[in-house]
């Protein structure tokens, strides 16, 4: 498209032709289904400004995966042509339209090129940028990631055959002129050795957070649930632990805890007591 044209193009004119096209065509999950068409609900009004449809944003259409894209990319345009590029709200659209184009599965075949990608990244790396170029994490943050760092401990054996212990992989390849990327990748698995040093990880530490059985066993006893159940003889079974239950009568643990939500009606004779 000319620039010439692309200046006064009203993007939120043409959203709102193409939404009243889809409207008018009668898209819905039924028919569609039986069509063979795959189709996606988009909210003629984003709930990220206007809220879910439970707060009353109720006007949904469905459009194809290709006009699902489109009609993002419109809204995005529209916002930033009214609001500016650093606008909450054109924020807002611009992580939209970013996750249709991050965020594919199944059938859906979203339209995408080059150009869009490149001008996506860069208002995006823009927006997260203002929001944190600049700030300074507070000490109690920095202490709080240090306490929960993981550190491990590291056995590095040189060429030589001699073994060194460290717990900082990067200021031993410093000390020794090593290249801390590719020990890294050593220690990983990816390289069998880097002229002739290798490394292996030999304990796993995290500070502060070192629990001992008993008091995991009192952690995960504070988020047990009692639940009752009917055997399949018909009796009701109380059950605190449904892990070792399920252990004890060698059930699903996944189909009981689903069970114990109503998700499903039964597992092999067992009922969820009312």
């Amino acid at each position: 498209m000319p620039t010439s044209l692309r200046a006064v193009m009203n993007y939120l004119r043409t959203y709102c032709n193409l939404i009243r096209k889809a409207e008018r065509r009668g898209y819905n999950k039924r028919n569609t289904k039986k069509l063979g068409i795959y189709v996606e609900g988009h909210h003629v009004f984003p709930r990220s400004l206007y809220g879910q449809t439970a707060d009353g944003n109720k006007r949904i259409v469905y459009l194809t995966a290709r006009e699902h894209y489109i009609v993002h990319s419109l809204l995005e345009k529209a916002f930033i042509k009214r609001y500016g590029e650093k606008n909450p709200k054109t924020i807002k659209m611009t992580h939209a339209f970013w996750k249709m184009n991050h965020h594919k599965s199944g059938n859906k075949e979203y339209y995408c090129n080059s150009r869009l990608y490149e001008g996506l990244k860069i208002r995006v790396g823009n927006a997260v940028g203002d929001r944190c170029r600049g700030i300074k994490p507070k000490k109690e943050h920095v202490e709080k990631m240090q306490k929960t760092k993981f550190v491990y401990e590291y056995l590095i054996t040189d060429p030589n055959g001699v073994e060194y212990t460290t717990e900082s992989l990067k200021s031993f390849c410093l000390e020794h002129n090593l290249h801390g990327p590719t020990m890294c990748y050593v220690c990983n698995g990816k390289r069998n050795h880097y002229k002739g040093w290798t490394v292996k990880i030999t304990n796993t530490i995290r500070p502060n957070l070192v629990m001992t059985d008993e008091q995991k066993k009192l952690l995960r006893k504070a988020r047990l649930r009692t639940y009752y159940f009917l055997s399949p003889e018909n009796n009701i079974i109380k059950v605190e632990d449904i892990d070792e239950h399920c252990k004890d009568f060698e059930l699903s643990k996944r189909q009981m805890q689903r069970l114990a939500r109503f998700e499903v009606e039964q597992h092999r004779g067992w009922r969820r007591a009312e």
